[in-house]
């Protein structure tokens, strides 16, 4: 991988559509958007509309200023971390989890419920809620 370029992460959720940014070294991924799905053709055309805007700008170094100067970029600042959906995680415990309160486009269901359970029974130690202001 060229060393000047930044990659561009998907999260395939089976509800909603997560776009992350890398840092130039690649060590950092911070999100972009979070979007709800609405099948794969709307899907293609929202990442393209979201990629747009730093497609306009012509040099790499230019762009990536661009998107580390996004005020969502980097706003949580992590040395190394590993990051699992909490569907991927069912039946693995961390001794700290960071839990972020996630879009709820049909508020709390009961999918909501059963994701935050078993979201919160990952935790052996430490659970840190982030967003959960209800």
């Amino acid at each position: 991988l060229n060393t000047s370029q930044i990659l561009v992460g998907l999260d395939l959720g089976t509800k909603t559509l997560g776009v992350a940014v890398s840092d130039r070294l690649k060590i950092i991924a911070s999100p972009l958007s979070t979007r709800q799905r609405k099948g794969i053709k709307k899907d293609i055309l929202k990442l393209q509309e979201i990629l747009k805007d730093y497609m306009s700008i012509k040099t790499k170094y230019k762009r990536y200023l661009a998107v580390k100067n996004n005020k969502f970029f980097n706003a949580l600042q992590v040395k190394f971390a590993y990051s699992f959906t909490c569907h991927k995680s069912q039946g693995g415990q961390w001794s700290s989890i960071f839990l972020e309160y996630p879009f709820l486009p049909n508020g709390m269901d009961e999918d909501f419920f059963r994701w935050l359970y078993t979201a919160i029974t990952r935790a052996k130690n430490k659970l840190h809620l982030i967003g959960f202001n209800q």
